[in-house]
């Protein structure tokens, strides 16, 4: 009796570990982060923006935004610092085969006004065949989708 039951312990194993474990919201995180990866790898700002919070989340995220006397100014230089990140990771990556291997989430954050979000996030991609790192420093859920808010680019 104790043949069959190993070998079935064995074969479930071998089923997990072939599995995602993941749950569905770190698989949506992971395919938000894989289509900004690709936004990377062709330049494709449209796409990069799909992945980057904009002005309405925002200003859903920082409601107080629009009180402050350079609240006009302030958000549209954080949504810059955004854009800059990106494009430098795209001037860096230009011309080379860029992919996504894996995302390792941070930790659980709440400070966007009890917003689901993780903060020190890092994404391992492929770079013409070795593997380096892209820190995002916060990904938030806003509704259903989860936007990058802070990256940190190469100056």
């Amino acid at each position: 009796m104790k043949r069959p039951i190993s070998l079935l312990f064995i074969l479930l194993m071998l089923i997990l570990i072939g599995c995602d474990m993941a749950g569905p919201e770190e698989r949506a995180i992971r395919e938000m982060v894989k289509t900004f990866v690709a936004a990377i790898d062709t330049g494709d700002e449209d796409l990069a923006l799909a992945c980057i919070i904009d002005l309405n989340a925002f200003n859903a995220l920082n409601p107080d935004a629009s009180v402050r006397s350079d609240g006009d100014s302030y958000v549209d230089s954080f949504l810059a610092d955004l854009i800059h990140s990106y494009r430098s990771y795209v001037r860096r990556y230009e011309g080379r085969e860029v992919l996504f291997k894996k995302l390792l989430l941070g930790h659980r954050f709440h400070q966007y006004k009890g917003f689901s979000s993780f903060k020190n996030n890092e994404v391992i991609i492929e770079v013409d065949g070795v593997e380096e790192a892209i820190d995002i420093g916060a990904i938030v859920r806003i509704g259903d989708k989860w936007r990058i808010v802070e990256l940190f680019g190469e100056e």
